[in-house]
């Protein structure tokens, strides 16, 4: 087979891979991860065949070794090394950046898989609101922490689950934004879409994480662009004081009001508070047996039945920088600090559409990781870095802008 045919073999086979990973992305994450997979792996194929590499912008690229190094010298000391490893892999959701340029993807290609995210997600955004409003349980649906909950034995549960709710919320400020820069048809498209997301993310995802990222995204976008999103800051806001004033009996206030006060026994969320406290007394237990190196990557659960039986149902934290301080100590921290200020330097220093949208939804996925695990989401971790990819690949960064 001649150079052509397989340089083209290899760019088909992991275009169709993308097409494959965000079709299935909000519902099937087997699927999606292996449409990744078969992207990914034809991108290494095609970059060694070809003897080229393309990379993704320099901030970007040491900001992730700096990551991956802090990361992986904290694995031999970990309570299960083995353990860590095959956990390990989570991180190849950060190489998506890589991905694209060295598929070779052109910038309407790109488009296109972009488009084919929003339509598929809207479309399951109205699949969920139709079940709410028909009163069904919302689909079952397991996540890497959680399971979605059944509405008829939960009489919280009239929402659509926790990790839909944050899934919303992070695409939701992207197309807020990416639609304020848009024009003509596909302005309306995406317009549409943003109220199909506002209503499933805003009055049926009862999330502190997504709710808290989602107001954290438009006030600090606010400061960081000034000129694009008073509005929205306005609407978020306007939207918040609705529920916990207008409305004080709402789930969503009384889930505001257990957050403030977490050791009131008639709190929503008790239980989930004195989880929450206990993670940290936890966190700092290990910190104080383990400054640099934490009990392990993926470890927490191993720590804790070891030391804490009583919290040994849980396998990590609810919290990013907390996860990553209790199973990588100050070593691994500094990694995902590392990687967290690459990613914005970068978002932060283009000026395009594409680029102003895809930081609207990054401070969405950074502050809500503060309150659930959103790095160690699946779900979340490959579509934040799929917008990522599309924004900072140098081959569509400009042409992408609407």
């Amino acid at each position: 087979m001649n150079m052509k045919k397989t340089d083209r073999l290899l760019h088909t086979l992991g275009l169709a891979g993308l097409f494959l990973f965000v079709i299935a992305m909000p519902y099937s994450p087997a699927l999606s991860e292996a449409g990744f997979d078969a992207a990914l792996l034809a991108a290494i194929v095609r970059a060694a065949w070809n003897k080229q590499v393309h990379l993704p912008p320099k901030a970007y690229t040491i900001a992730l070794a700096a990551f991956l190094v802090l990361a992986s010298i904290t694995i031999p000391f970990s309570l299960d090394p083995a353990l860590s490893i095959r956990k390990f892999g989570i991180v190849r959701w950060l190489l998506f950046p890589y991905v694209i340029p060295n598929l070779g993807i052109d910038s309407k290609t790109s488009k296109r898989l972009l488009n084919v995210l929003l339509t598929i997600s809207g479309v399951f955004a109205l699949y969920l609101i139709a079940q709410h409003l028909l009163g069904k349980t919302i689909m079952p649906y397991k996540f890497d922490v959680y399971q979605t909950v059944d509405s008829a034995n939960n009489n919280l549960s009239d929402r659509i689950a926790l990790r839909f709710g944050q899934y919303y919320a992070v695409l939701f400020a992207f197309v807020v934004v990416f639609t304020y820069f848009g024009k003509g048809l596909m302005h309306i498209v995406r317009s549409i879409l943003s109220a199909i997301l506002s209503v499933a993310t805003t009055y049926f995802a009862y999330a502190r994480s997504g709710a808290a990222g989602l107001w954290s995204s438009f006030i600090v976008y606010g400061l960081l662009r000034a000129r694009p999103i008073l509005y929205g800051t306005i609407m978020v806001t306007l939207l918040g004081l609705s529920f916990v004033f207008v409305f004080p009996h709402t789930e969503l206030s009384e889930l505001f009001y257990s957050t403030i006060h977490p050791t009131k026994a008639s709190g929503v969320r008790y239980g989930s508070n004195l989880a929450r406290i206990h993670m940290l007394e936890n966190t700092e237990q290990i910190l104080k047996q383990h400054p640099l190196t934490g009990a392990g990557f993926n470890c927490y659960g191993v720590w804790t039945k070891v030391n804490r039986p009583e919290d040994a149902g849980w396998k990590r934290t609810f919290s990013d920088p907390v996860e990553f301080l209790a199973t990588t100590g100050a070593i691994g921290f500094l990694g995902f600090f590392i990687l967290y200020a690459g990613i914005l330097y970068v978002l932060f220093t283009a000026e395009d559409a594409l680029s102003n949208a895809v930081l609207a939804a990054f401070l969405v996925f950074a502050a809500g990781g503060a309150f659930e695990p959103m790095f160690f989401n699946t779900v979340l971790l490959r579509g934040m870095m799929f917008l990522i990819a599309l924004s900072i690949s140098d081959r569509t960064h400009k042409e992408l802008t609407p």
